[in-house]
Parts: structure tokens; sequence; C-alpha cells
């Protein structure tokens, strides 16, 4: 698996703590997916998650977006990655 961010390329071995969390992130999103339409629509109304909009698409993609979101912050006016939340 590789995630792509602009031109930059990170290659995620079995062996690295990145692909790890990648993966901690894949397996929590497929629960998410699993769950019924009824409890789907009580996180949309009540959560502000509509969980059909964010699984739709490539699915590589929807893991590679939660996983960036996930560690966007705000930095100098700007929204940046900070991919070593992990490390801390």
């Amino acid at each position: 698996m590789a995630l792509k961010i602009e031109s930059s390329v990170f290659v995620l071995t079995r062996s690295s703590s990145l692909f790890k969390v990648v993966s901690t992130t894949e397996s929590f999103e497929k629960g998410l997916s699993l769950f019924n339409p009824n409890l789907k629509e009580i996180i949309k109304k009540y959560a502000l998650v509509d969980l059909e909009e964010r699984h739709r698409g490539k699915w590589d993609n929807v893991i590679k977006n939660q996983f960036l979101n996930a560690r966007g912050v705000k930095f100098k006016n700007s929204s940046v990655i900070a991919p070593v939340w992990e490390l801390v």
C-alpha cells in the first residue's frame, strides 16, 4: 500500500509503524461500514457524520483521506500534516 500526498510518496512496509497505523485506520473504517442503515442514519443525524458519504469512492482514497484528516493541524494559518503524532 502506498499513500501519495502531492509529490511526496510514503511507501508502507508491513514492519513499519506507519503501516500499522494505516491498518488500524482501515480496520476502524471497515467496522463503521458494517453498521446497519438505521444506525448510520442516527449517526448522521446526531453526530453529523455521513458514513455513506465518508466511504464513497475508491477505498484506498477513503483510507488515505481519513488517515490524513486525523493528522491535519493549523500552523501559521496553514493546514499541515503532522505524521509524527504516533511517536509522541
